[in-house]
């Protein structure tokens, strides 16, 4: 493709030249910035058991030989589903590649992503970022369900903190005016988002100051550390009271930061299955044919240096719900152990 390029000289608006540039937009160009993108940005490039270039070599002859869209589409698919099969590694909803190409998952994790029916829940509100209330058959065990820590609602995005957010003080403020002596707090959803949101939801429940989570942000040179705190912090309400935190294979990304966050937090017990393992933070990556991928930009691991990538995060105790929860059966086990064990 060729693109004419204009210089000004700024402050007084003269074209000093103009040129035209070649900029090249085949698929074996994106191809290659695809590992661009791989070797410089990618956060989890030397966690494989092979490197980007040994992973752009496997594939460098189908695309020169064959450099078309469904050939691109195809190998990109198969880094996704079958090479990376990195969780926060994926292309995003305007970048259907499914279009080009049909690539089969080999050897899919096999993960709980059940949403919870809230059957054993007497509802009080919802909405984007919260759903909350008390258990049936015991309304001292109050409820919350978090839906989202990020700041776009409706197809809106923002720098700052939606007001919506700070909606967790009038629900801890109705459930203390309820006698709610303990807490579940669902988080098998599969939400995402900054790292700052989960952390200030998390500020309201902590009850010590400590380090829950170390970053490793990719520099020219290697690694940035950064350190993590949580500190009891904003409206006070349920920092001795036990609380139960419920997660499975949707509690993704920054599901999972809130999890690191409320682990280091005494007087909580973690019940489901293992978390998605959707480490670190993520950044968007555009090509030139239109397409937009996601890729992890940092690490996150726990503090004593415990890795969860692509793991997921343990629970102190494992319950999984039946394979037909949600389709012909509604019992929710992790629910109801949940609720046996602050009865008890």
């Amino acid at each position: 493709m060729k693109i004419k390029v204009i210089t000004l000289f700024a402050s007084i608006g003269l074209v000093i030249s103009c040129q035209d540039l070649e900029i090249d937009t085949s698929p074996v160009a994106d191809y290659n910035l695809m590992f661009e993108y791989l070797n410089k940005d990618y956060a989890y490039r030397d966690a494989h058991a092979f490197t980007m270039d040994e992973l752009k070599q496997k594939y460098q002859s189908d695309i020169s030989d064959t450099p078309t869209t469904e050939k691109l589409a195809e190998i990109f698919l198969n880094l996704e589903l079958n090479e990376l099969k990195d969780p926060h590694v994926f292309f995003k909803d305007d970048t259907d590649l499914t279009k080009y190409a049909n690539v089969v998952e080999t050897n899919p994790l096999e993960r709980d992503e059940s949403l919870p029916l809230f059957d054993e829940i007497q509802i009080a509100s919802s909405d984007h970022f919260y759903s909350h209330g008390v258990v049936r058959s015991d309304p001292t065990i109050g409820y919350i369900f978090i839906n989202h820590y990020n700041q776009s609602v409706g197809g809106t995005s923002s720098l700052s903190i939606h007001p919506g957010v700070y909606r967790i003080e009038d629900i801890i403020d109705d459930l203390n005016a309820r006698n709610v002596k303990s807490l579940i707090l669902d988080i098998r959803s599969s939400a995402g988002g900054s790292g700052y949101i989960p952390r200030l939801i998390a500020e309201y429940f902590a009850n010590s100051s400590s380090i829950y989570m170390i970053e490793y942000i990719p520099t020219e040179s290697g690694f940035e550390e950064k350190r993590w705190a949580l500190s009891p912090n904003r409206h006070a309400g349920f920092r001795s009271k036990s609380i139960v935190l419920l997660t499975n294979g949707n509690t993704c990304s920054g599901g999972e930061m809130f999890v690191l966050a409320m682990k280091v937090r005494a007087g909580t017990l973690h019940i489901g299955t293992f978390t998605k393992g959707c480490a670190g933070n993520v950044a968007d990556k555009d090509f030139s044919n239109g397409w937009n991928l996601r890729i992890t930009s940092s690490k996150t691991e726990m503090p004593d240096g415990t890795q969860y990538y692509k793991v997921g995060i343990k629970p102190d105790i494992e319950i999984r719900n039946d394979p037909d929860y949600g389709v012909s059966n509604r019992r929710d086990k992790i629910l109801q152990h949940a609720i046996d064990e602050l009865q008890n």
